[in-house]
């Protein structure tokens, strides 16, 4: 069973960090950040960015509900805990649930592409002058585009079929319950220089 347990943790591992280079902002994959100076204000986080959060742990409470189908003391799934906060019936969670498998998936596909293209770079880099402009940057952004557009697709299709009334439900849910979780990105709280990190 270690086994078991450490493709499990390399799995979360990759994918963790397939998320974050996904919600990167375009200048973070070509830039070093300086500290900003004087006062911070808290900033408001994009409601795309909520729902991308609330998509993985959504799909990542999908597979714990297929891998431990074990009830709460309440006697209801595992599963249910999330639907049960946002207020939501069980056709509605059914929608949600798909959804968030679909992001998920194309998150695992763009991850992919992402990181050989990123493993490129660095080869590329490695021998090359200092600083060196990754030679797949392009590809990069058009990949991060092309997940940004799925995504917002996805948000479009499900908000469309839950209706006003639920989706209002789900971005009450998504901005203040959620977004007291969530941090905004690196990028959005630093200034950029425009060099490629070492």
């Amino acid at each position: 069973m270690p086994a078991l347990s450490n493709r499990r943790f390399q799995f979360a591992l990759a994918a963790s960090l397939t998320a974050l280079l996904l919600a990167m902002s375009p200048q973070t994959l070509t830039a070093q950040t300086t500290p900003a100076t004087g006062p911070t204000q808290p900033q408001q986080i994009p409601l795309s960015h909520l729902y991308l959060h609330f998509f993985l742990y959504e799909a990542h409470l999908e597979h714990l509900a297929l891998a431990h189908p074990i009830a709460n003391p309440k006697g209801k799934p595992v599963k249910e805990h999330l639907r049960i906060k946002v207020g939501l019936s069980e056709t509605e969670w059914q929608s949600i649930a798909a959804s968030s498998l679909r992001v998920e998936s194309a998150e695992h596909v763009a991850g992919a592409q992402a990181q050989a293209l990123i493993a490129a770079d660095r080869r590329a880099c490695k021998d090359g002058p200092t600083p060196c402009t990754p030679p797949n940057l392009p590809q990069l952004k058009a990949l991060q585009k092309q997940y940004r557009q799925a995504v917002d697709s996805e948000i479009g299709a499900l908000e469309s079929s839950l209706g006003p009334d639920s989706t209002a439900k789900l971005h009450s849910y998504l901005q203040t319950d959620l977004a007291a979780k969530v941090k905004p990105s690196p990028a959005a709280q630093a200034q950029t220089v425009g060099t490629v990190p070492q």
